[in-house]
C-alpha cells in the first residue's frame, strides 16, 4: 500500500510540475528571450493591415526568439493583446514549406491566450 502512495505522490507532483500556466503578457521584457508555442503570424510591420510574411507551424520546440520591441496595446475582434518585434533565435519552417533561418526580425501579435514561455540564459 505504501508503495502504490508513493507512486501516486509523484505522479501527482509531476502533474503540478508541468502544468502549462498563461504567461502574464505585462511581464513580457526588451532583451529577453522566449518560446512561442503555437501558429503565430509573422509580418515584417507591424498593425493588422499589413501582409502576413510568414505562418508559424505548430512546432513541437515552439519558436524561439527574443524581443527587442513592445509597442502599444490592441484590440482586434475582441482579442487583447500587444504587439512585439522579434528576433529568430533559431531557424525553423513555416506553413509554405521554406526554411527561415534565424536573426530575421518580424513583428507579432501576442493575446493572452499565446502559449509563450521565459527561457532562462
Amino acid at each position: 500500500m505504501k508503495k502504490y502512495f508513493i507512486s501516486f505522490l509523484y505522479l501527482f507532483m509531476s502533474f503540478f510540475c508541468f502544468a502549462q500556466e498563461k504567461f502574464d503578457l505585462s511581464k513580457i521584457s526588451e532583451l529577453e528571450d522566449y518560446t512561442i508555442m503555437g501558429i503565430v503570424d509573422l509580418r515584417e510591420e507591424k498593425g493588422f493591415s499589413s501582409e502576413v510574411k510568414f505562418e508559424t507551424l505548430n512546432h513541437e520546440g515552439g519558436m524561439k526568439v527574443r524581443v527587442l520591441e513592445i509597442a502599444e496595446k490592441e484590440t482586434f475582434e475582441n482579442c487583447e493583446g500587444v504587439w512585439v518585434k522579434v528576433l529568430l533565435t533559431s531557424p525553423m519552417w513555416v506553413s509554405n514549406k521554406e526554411w527561415i533561418e534565424k536573426y530575421n526580425k518580424f513583428w507579432i501579435f501576442l493575446t493572452e491566450n499565446t502559449l509563450i514561455y521565459s527561457m532562462e540564459r
